[in-house]
């Protein structure tokens, strides 16, 4: 059975009993019902609707691929003509109240002759319909489609488009309309409306698997203009009881150009007349309760988004799309705004049920979002010269942790700062799509004053007075302590050239490496507030600001070299991490003759460090600097910083 709507279902059992819904059971109506509005189901007739003026009778054809055509009944047509027509003009039910120009056989020209004086609408069925003012020939309950009517059949109802086909019975060309529910998938038709011949149905075919199954044959019959029959097999014209103008009608149109279910002409040509017969609709499933809209908020979780209504007859449907429907409650997970269409779905014994209106209007609201882990101030924060940190980072669920510092702008960026002083630090949470923003809140970070740098300083181990430290700054000046004095160094093969920049009570430029003398192994630099000072000299010292890894060739001030073979203060090589504050040097090419140890030369007097006093044979030596060169001189031999004999 490819038929699953109840109309269609019951149908066949209609043409022989009667229902408590379904009325009486007339003959010449077809088994497939087909709904022609969203309330109404017709019956088609058996084949087209046929007169004879002689005997002043009217039937319908015997099969539904019967045709007059161009035989004489329709191009002689007459009140005594003894063949049978099939074209008719527009209202022409032999109304004997509405005058001559209302009967079957008249082919006038003139188009307000036929059918009631109306502009436009529906005729009066008692005086006009070929089914109402015939029912004594016909049978009780036949009437005309209006133009509506055929509109919804072919554009309306559901699957519309693939339930009807162009094909040849019988070797009569024709539409075939399959009757609601029809499971068009296998009924081995081809869905076009092209041409006639990709459907072609010998009569037991016909008769057997589709007649039997309810679908309609609308045989392609052409029409009558005045008396001259024309397009018989490739064009169908069937009246509705629609009017266009005084002048004018709706009827159906096809042929394999068109299919136009609202197209008109005069009223005078003589179309095909197809007469149906409605059946009256089981009683309507109801609504017991309506589905109500439910109170929700965002949870991450897929939520039903109404209470269920209840329904007698039928079963609830819902749908998000008005046009996708299941019996389970619609589900949403994200924030926003539903709509919940509902409707019943009837059972055996009623019809469907769409109440009006049949939506529910559901909201699931935002969560908040929450601050999982606020964002604190970073505590003992000192002025550094450059750009830190001013917070510990929060966290938040829904949203976005945003930061902006006084009245600057909102980013996911932690804010920063430079300068001493007291700062305002704002945070939020930006929502997302399903969450609500959490409001603005703020606390205070303070970056305090520079503080005293504190260095311990390498004692030199030939001259017990002296101690000797490092020390570099990019942002900060600071004044030397008493007995502290401060040197730029210049490098000259193993040799460190130093220049005297500042001592005691003096300040130490910022961003200038330099090397501390002092007379003690503490040595505490005072920040200065004093007017900048700057040095523009020659400087071989480098520093940083924070630890660092030592790059490759790298020098550090040390009383001893890292295997402890070379003794005394200088500047060794070094692979380790450079601490914050310290400078270094770096030789450029490095390699196996990269010397051990870079020793002291003072420009600004004739002493060194780092070499201890050389006795042999009690004959004590002398160290000079000749041209920035230090030398040892023992009685008549000079030796370089090395111990090689240069002379």
């Amino acid at each position: 059975m490819r038929k699953t709507k109840l109309y269609s279902l019951l149908a066949a059992t209609l043409l022989t009993t009667t229902t408590a819904w379904a009325g009486v059971a007339v003959n010449g109506k077809l088994p497939g019902a087909f709904s022609v509005s969203a309330t109404k189901v017709v019956y088609f007739s058996q084949g087209n609707l046929q007169y004879q003026g002689s005997t002043n009778s009217w039937r319908f054809a015997a099969h539904q691929y019967d045709i007059i055509g161009s035989n004489a009944g329709n191009t002689a047509p007459s009140a005594s003509q003894t063949e049978w027509i099939d074209l008719f003009g527009w209202a022409t039910s032999g109304n004997s109240a509405s005058g001559t120009a209302y009967q079957p056989y008249v082919t006038g020209s003139t188009s307000t002759d036929f059918g009631p004086s109306i502009e436009s609408g529906e005729w009066t069925a008692a005086n006009s319909d070929w089914g109402v003012v015939n029912s004594a020939s016909l049978g009780s309950g036949w009437r005309t489609l209006t133009k509506d009517e055929w509109v919804y059949l072919f554009k309306t109802r559901t699957n519309a488009a693939t339930l009807r086909t162009f094909a040849t019975v019988n070797g009569v060309t024709g539409l075939i309309l399959m009757p609601d529910g029809y499971d068009y998938n296998h009924s081995g038709l081809t869905i076009t409306t092209a041409n006639f011949t990709s459907n072609t149905l010998t009569t037991t075919q016909w008769e057997n698997n589709y007649e039997s199954e309810g679908c309609v044959f609308l045989p392609a019959a052409g029409y009558r203009n005045n008396t001259y029959v024309s397009l018989v097999g490739t064009h169908g014209r069937y009246w509705s009881s629609t009017s266009k103008s005084s002048m004018s009608a709706y009827y159906l149109l096809f042929n394999a150009d068109n299919l136009r279910p609202d197209n008109y002409d005069s009223r005078n040509n003589g179309n095909s007349v197809r007469l149906v017969s409605e059946i009256a609709p089981p009683p309507s499933a109801t609504i017991t309760a309506t589905p109500t809209a439910k109170s929700l908020i965002y949870n991450g979780n897929a939520q039903a988004l109404v209470n269920a209504g209840t329904a007698s007859g039928g079963t609830m449907y819902y749908s998000l799309d008005n046009s996708t429907w299941s019996i389970s409650i619609p589900t949403a997970t994200n924030s926003g705004d539903y709509t919940v269409y509902y409707k019943v779905v009837g059972d055996a014994s009623h019809r469907d049920y769409i109440p009006s209106p049949n939506t529910v209007a559901v909201t699931i609201a935002k969560a908040d979002a929450v601050v999982t882990t606020a964002p604190t101030a970073i505590e003992g924060l000192v002025y550094t010269g450059v750009a830190q940190t001013l917070v510990n980072a929060g966290s938040a669920t829904g949203g976005e942790l945003q930061y902006k510092l006084d009245d600057g702008t909102y980013s996911t960026s932690l804010p920063q700062a430079t300068a001493a002083d007291t700062y305002t630090v704002y945070y939020k949470v930006v929502g997302d799509a399903n969450h609500n923003d959490v409001a603005e809140t703020s606390f205070t970070v303070t970056i305090g004053g520079p503080t005293n740098q504190v260095l311990t300083a390498n004692q030199d181990p030939n001259n017990t007075s002296d101690y000797y430290s490092t020390f570099y700054h990019s942002a900060i000046q600071y004044s030397l302590p008493e007995g502290t004095q401060a040197f730029i160094a210049t490098l000259s093969g193993d040799a460190l050239n130093l220049t005297k920049i500042a001592e005691a009570g003096e300040v130490l430029p910022a961003n200038t490496a330099v090397i501390l003398k002092a007379s003690g192994s503490s040595i505490t630099l005072t920040p200065s507030d004093a007017d900048p000072v700057t040095f523009d000299a020659s400087n071989n010292l480098l520093g940083v600001d924070a630890a660092t890894a030592a790059p490759a060739n790298c020098y550090v001030l040390s009383g001893h070299s890292s295997d402890n073979s070379v003794q005394g203060v200088g500047f060794y090589q070094y692979t380790g991490t450079l601490a914050a504050h310290k400078a270094y040097v770096v030789i450029s090419g490095g390699g196996a003759s990269a010397p051990k140890r870079l020793h002291f030369v003072f420009n600004s007097e004739n002493t060194a460090t780092g070499f201890e006093q050389v006795q042999s044979n009690d004959v004590q030596s002398t160290k000079v600097i000749e041209n920035g060169v230090l030398y040892i001189i023992r009685g008549d031999v000079k030796y370089n910083a090395q111990g090689q004999i240069v002379k």
